[in-house]
């Protein structure tokens, strides 16, 4: 009877022993597969094809392409409305307001010319302008006012897309 016993935990082990090897193999395989194609689409990221042509060379570089209606002013600031102004919580690094020179913690009361208030917003204020546009930005810092010059940026992620003569693609053809 023991013996019997100590024969079907044996097969249990074995059995989980199986399990666990088989498991751990299709894991390896997945990280294996994962990672190739994590490689291809890196590359097909930086080099904007997937595939290569048939001569092996590499495809041209492409330069982005954002259609003019669809770019979006941007400060570059993180910031919260309070009833003296925006207060800017953080400031992107390189952005048109770190080089203008806004800090965290400043206070912006007027955007060119207008009171920034609760009722009007710094965000709605801003998406009334163009990329590329230069603004005056007033700010508190501390008990003293203080001017800046900002030139509007692009919103950052608004131009990957390549130009659409990059895809040399034949019309359509019916028939």
């Amino acid at each position: 009877m023991n013996s019997t016993n100590s024969t079907s935990t044996w097969k249990w082990v074995g059995l989980v022993c199986l399990l666990l090897v088989v498991g751990g193999m299709c894991c390896l395989m997945g990280l294996c597969l994962g990672s190739v194609m994590g490689l291809a689409v890196g590359q097909g990221v930086e080099t904007g094809s997937y595939s290569w042509p048939e001569d092996g060379h590499a495809p041209p570089e492409w330069e982005p392409y954002v259609p003019e209606e669809s770019l979006r002013p941007w400060l570059g600031i993180y910031f919260q409305m309070t009833p003296e102004g925006a207060l800017v919580t953080d400031v992107v690094i390189d952005s048109p307001a770190e080089r203008a020179g806004l800090e965290s913690g400043d206070v912006i009361i007027e955007f060119d010319g207008q009171a920034v208030t609760e009722e009007q917003p710094l965000d709605v204020m801003v998406a009334q302008y163009a990329p590329g546009d230069e603004v005056t930005v007033v700010a508190l810092r501390g008990d003293a006012e203080r001017e800046f010059t900002v030139t509007l940026g692009v919103f950052p992620g608004m131009e990957l897309l390549p130009s659409p003569e990059y895809f040399d693609v034949p019309p359509f053809d019916e028939g």
